[in-house]
Parts: C-alpha cells; structure tokens; sequence
C-alpha cells in the first residue's frame, strides 16, 4: 500500500499490476483484501506461464469481484486488520528478543568446549 508518493509519482516494473481503490473503496480495505489468503489463492490458480515465468494475468484482477462494504464499515475492518497487524509486528519483535536472550543464556550455560575449563 503506498500512500505518500513524492509529486504523485513511482516507478515500477511490468512485474506489477497497479491496484486503485475507487470512490466506494478505500485503498486500506483493497490492501486488505488483496493480501488476503483467499485472493491470493484465486490468484495463484489463474497464474498462467510455466516455471518460474507464472503470472497473474490481468484480466484475473479486471474480472475479480469483491463484495465492497459501505465506507464506514471499510474503515472499521481496516482499522481492525491494522491494529492486529501491528499487534503481531510488536509480538514478533518481543519474540525475537526472547529467543536472543534464550541464545545468550545457552552459550552462558553450555559454552562451547575450547572454551570451557576443567
């Protein structure tokens, strides 16, 4: 989701398809919605080429429907989506610095044997 463009304007690559929220839509419920599990398992069934060469056409997302909302429950699941999501950003943080500190507390406890004295 990008949402503060310089002048208005990006680069990018043929690799992308540009998704636009429109006035019945906000861009944070589309985000939403397309980084689903669902959307993204539709899309990776409609991938066309072989190997390494798959992609999504764009007549998958021309002729894909989503059931839109009225704005304000938009914002309501949005703001829901994004509150859990930065719930799990700061879990994983808080998950890495345990499993650090569990790391240091091991090479503590069990050094390693040139290390350790007898």
């Amino acid at each position: 989701l990008v949402d503060s463009l310089v002048g208005g304007i990006a680069a990018g690559s043929t690799e992308f398809h540009v998704v636009r929220a429109s006035a019945q839509a906000l861009p944070e419920f589309i985000f939403s919605y397309t980084t689903s599990e669902r959307f993204r398992r539709d899309g990776a069934a409609a991938m066309t080429g072989s190997g390494g060469q798959q992609r999504v056409p764009t007549e998958f997302l021309r002729a894909y429907e989503i059931a839109i909302p009225g704005l304000g429950e938009q914002k309501r699941i949005a703001d829901c989506l994004s509150a859990l999501d930065t719930q799990i950003t700061a879990e994983s943080h808080q998950l890495a610095a345990l499993k650090t500190h569990k790391q240091g507390l091991m090479q503590q406890l069990f050094p390693a044997p040139e290390a350790a004295t007898v």
